[in-house]
């Protein structure tokens, strides 16, 4: 759920932004439909997340619910190992920024809370372990993910190593996006294209 409330605490936590006059600007203003700015925006980093923790999605059925210029989707998913889940994505609430992924599994379930990444704190993660019927919360480690990002990316172009993700990550959360919004056009389940 992304909140009302972002850029006041983007500039509490982030330096200016310097521009400039002669910055070269797009000739169309990507946040003129503002309800498909926000699910294309903060849509790509919730499957991209999807993703990492079920895998492939292979299909979405999808609905939005709109009130006073704010939405939230909410769908159904198909994973390629055969499990389901859900997903909810709100833009903008009036209130805290939240972001959490529950999964359960046939052993186990792992619970993550993300913080705001501006904030550069660990997720809070708990995991159960069902044969030992326990719960264990690791510790955290470096938690500012854009030095992780551009550290990962500085040893791909000085070592010549893949980066991670890669492009096939990112077309793949696009792929699910498209998908979303083709739900949504039709009112029913979609498959998500695969290449």
């Amino acid at each position: 759920r992304d909140t009302i409330f972002r850029h006041a605490m983007q500039e509490t936590c982030l330096d200016p932004l310097l521009t400039s006059r002669q910055a070269i600007k797009s000739t169309t203003n990507p946040k003129a439909n503002k309800e498909r700015y926000n699910l294309i925006t903060q849509g790509a980093h919730l499957f991209d997340c999807l993703r990492h923790l079920g895998g492939e999605i292979t299909a979405v059925t999808t609905l939005v619910a709109r009130h006073a210029g704010q939405c939230s989707w909410h769908g159904l998913l198909e994973f390629a190992h055969g499990g389901r889940g859900h997903f909810e994505l709100t833009c903008k609430v009036c209130g805290d920024w939240f972001e959490n992924y529950s999964v359960c599994g046939e052993s186990g379930s792992v619970n993550a809370q993300v913080s705001l990444p501006f904030y550069h704190r660990p997720a809070q993660v708990r995991a159960f372990d069902g044969k030992t019927q326990q719960w264990a919360q690791p510790l955290g480690g470096h938690s500012n993910a854009y030095a992780n990002q551009l550290e990962a990316f500085a040893r791909s172009v000085l070592y010549n190593e893949p980066t991670s993700p890669d492009v096939a990550e990112g077309l793949a959360a696009v792929r699910v996006l498209e998908a979303v919004e083709a739900s949504l056009a039709c009112g029913a389940r979609v498959e998500v294209v695969r290449d």
